[in-house]
């Protein structure tokens, strides 16, 4: 009878320790994510005035202040682009034989160099 009291007491004493083991660790992590909220939070808001001032920097009135007074300083010439820039990513283009090195080419003797 004292064995299985015994065993009774330290299997409640066990469970009761991985409780308290799990409760702490569900504090950890409520701590951490609040922590990282705040964070989060701060970033956002210094971001938002990033791009407000931004905004300010790229106003097109601004733009052409800074155009007329740098043109009537004298310090920069403004010529338009001679083409309708494209900002989209180009498309890859698959390597040519000849922009191997000689390392990388079926043939090590053969050179790109054009010799």
């Amino acid at each position: 009878m004292f064995w299985k009291l015994t065993l009774v007491v330290l299997t409640l004493g066990g469970t009761a320790c991985g409780l308290l083991v799990l409760r702490q660790q569900e504090q950890d992590v409520l701590a951490t994510q609040s922590t990282l909220r705040r964070q989060i939070t701060s970033l956002e808001k210094d971001l938002r005035a990033k791009a407000f001032r931004i905004g300010e920097l790229t106003n097109l009135e601004r733009l052409d202040e800074y155009r007329k007074r740098t043109e009537r300083d004298g310090e920069l010439t403004w010529i338009p682009f001679p083409f309708t820039p494209e900002f989209d990513r180009p498309m890859k283009t698959p390597a040519m034989p000849t922009d191997l090195v000689a390392s990388e080419q079926d043939d090590p003797n053969a050179s790109n160099l054009g010799s």
